[in-house]
Formats: structure tokens, C-alpha cells, sequence
């Protein structure tokens, strides 16, 4: 429904099914993190580039 929104996976739980998962995700174009804090500090990053790059000029 909303292509353009980006989408942040992190994982929890027995690593050999992590790594399945991860594999199948990041070949699709999912960006995958091993600890929980990572997707919020690439959103915040993100969120300041938008920001910079809409700034008029």
C-alpha cells in the first residue's frame, strides 16, 4: 500500500533462525538489524537527510 515507506526488520530469539531470515529478507531488498536500537538510529538518520534535502534552497 505504501511503496515508498521503508521498511526495518531486527530479530530476537535463537540465532540459527535469524540468520535464515535475515538471508531470505536482505536478498529481497529488506534491510535487516542484529540488535533492536539500529532501525531507530537509521530512521532518525533518515529522517534528518528528508529533512535536509527538502530544505529550500
Amino acid at each position: 500500500k505504501y511503496p515508498e515507506k521503508p521498511v526495518f526488520i531486527t530479530f530476537s530469539g535463537d540465532r540459527k533462525y535469524n540468520e535464515e531470515c535475515k538471508a531470505f529478507l536482505e536478498h529481497r531488498g529488506v534491510a535487516t538489524f542484529p540488535e533492536i536500537e539500529q532501525p531507530f538510529e537509521v530512521l532518525s538518520i533518515l529522517s534528518r537527510c528528508g529533512r535536509y534535502m527538502n530544505r529550500p534552497f
